[in-house]
Parts: C-alpha cells; structure tokens; sequence
C-alpha cells in the first residue's frame, strides 16, 4: 500500500505513481486564476514525454491523498487522459501544507501579485498567522504584504479591472494612495484605457490627489476628467474628419505635471 511505503520510507525521497481520480484538490490553493494557454501546451508535453517532475501530497487522515503542490501539472496529466502520475509524499499539517504549496507557487513565479495576496490573507485567516510570520516563512517583505492587504480591501471590481487587465503592481500601489473608492475605480479605468505606464499612473494619481487637497469634491473631480476625456476626443474627431475629407490636418498633444498642449497642424 502507497501509505504504508511512505512510512517505511520517511526518510527517503519516494515516487509512488497513484489514481489520478484519488488525489483530492487542496482546500488552500493559490492558484485563483488558470493560464489555459500553458495549461494546454503542458498537456501537450505530457502526452508526449509524460510527467517529467512528480507532484508532491500528504496523505490526511490515513485515508486519502490531498495534493500540497503541482495542480498545474495534476491537471494537464488529467487532460492529456493518463490514469496516474507520479508523486512525491511530505509528512505536514494543514498549517505546513499550505506555507509549502504557497512558498513553492512563488518560488515558481506562478501567481501574480494579487493570487500572492490572497494568499498572505488565507494564511492569516485560516490559520492566525501574522504579516510578520508570513515574511518570515515565505521571504515576502513584510512592507510589500502590508501593501498588498492594503489593495485587496479595494471593492471587488476594482480587484477584477486589475487582474483582468494585468494592471501593473507599481500602479495599483499609486492608485492605493487615492482615499475615494470611486475615485480609485475612475483612476484604475483611465489606467486601462489610456494604456498608461507606471510613471504616467502615477502623475496621472498626483493630479487626482492635488485636486483632492485643495478643495474639489470626489464628484467635481470625476466630472473634470470626463469633461476634459470629451474635450480632448472631439478635437481628435474633428481632425479626422478633415482628414477623411483631403485636409492634411494633424493632431499631437503632449501632457507634463501643470498643462495638456494640443497642437493641430494643417499643412498648406
């Protein structure tokens, strides 16, 4: 029997192949959000070298297989159509098991910034951790677990626009500093929309917070940058049109900290 061997073999690496259908999912995952891209190619793989690096399970309550790391892998063996996969036992609680799948999936570079958040805040919720420990087991700094706690208390579409959009960490770390939820979801919208970069995210977050300071309400705020979007895109129609219609016209507008300068030329 699989359990009996890992016993004997505690000390030792051992590679047992086991069913498939008899490992069950971690209650702890990380892993939030599938790339079936590289699901795919590494089915692919599979089906034609196998499973090259085995899983790692504990076996819980002397009865059943729980996997600790490589559900990637679980599932692409399982798409590729193989029974069985090898696999690798570790003798750990629940507690243990999760901080091991957790510091294997960073060591991998397998989650983004948000899925690593998620779970720092599992390990402190499941299990009373604190930000402090988790630094300490994981080599996440403890300022950048302070932070991400800080992004994942933004309402629930914010959090969606980041990971559907890939928004980058240094950017939501700016839109962060913004004390409006509303304003913070305007902020992460034009973000996208602009397909603006870290530095232009975070002077485009100054000019918010600016106008904040000295005196503007959230709702006039919201109002300037819709205004000044409807503004600067007439111009840019308007241009095109002449242009549709044989006017060598041309548009470029440049933005620094304190002015937007719009230059049309028309070309004799």
């Amino acid at each position: 029997m699989p359990i009996q061997l890992f016993k004997e073999m505690a000390n030792e690496i051992s590679i047992i192949e086991l069913p498939i259908e008899e490992i069950k999912p971690s209650p702890y995952r990380q892993r939030k959000y599938i790339d079936f891209y590289s699901l795919n190619r590494l089915t692919e793989s599979i089906r034609k070298y196998g499973v090259l690096q085995p899983i790692t399970v504990r076996v819980v309550n002397g009865r059943h297989y729980e996997i600790v790391a490589g559900e990637k892998r679980l599932r692409a063996a399982r798409a590729a159509g193989m029974e069985s996969i090898p696999c690798v036992f570790i003798d750990a609680d629940e507690e243990e098991s999760a901080v091991f799948a957790f510091t294997e999936n960073l060591q991998r570079k397998n989650l983004s910034f948000l899925e690593e958040a998620e779970g720092c805040r599992s390990l402190m919720k499941d299990f009373g951790m604190t930000a402090e420990e988790i630094s300490m087991k994981t080599g996440i700094p403890l300022t950048v677990i302070n932070t991400r706690m800080k992004i994942l208390d933004m309402p629930e579409e914010a959090l969606r626009l980041i990971m559907e959009n890939e928004i980058d960490e240094d950017s939501v770390k700016a839109v962060i500093r913004i004390p409006d939820d509303e304003l913070r979801l305007t902020a992460l919208r034009e973000i996208v929309e602009q397909d603006m970069t870290v530095k232009k995210s975070e002077d485009y977050v100054d000019k918010i917070l600016f106008c904040m300071r000295f005196g503007s309400h959230s709702q006039n705020i919201k109002a300037t940058i819709k205004d000044m979007k409807i503004f600067t895109n007439s111009i840019k129609q308007t241009v095109e049109m002449a242009r549709n219609a044989g006017i060598p016209a041309y548009y470029d507008a440049t933005e620094n900290e304190n002015e937007l300068i719009i230059n049309i030329k028309i070309l004799s």
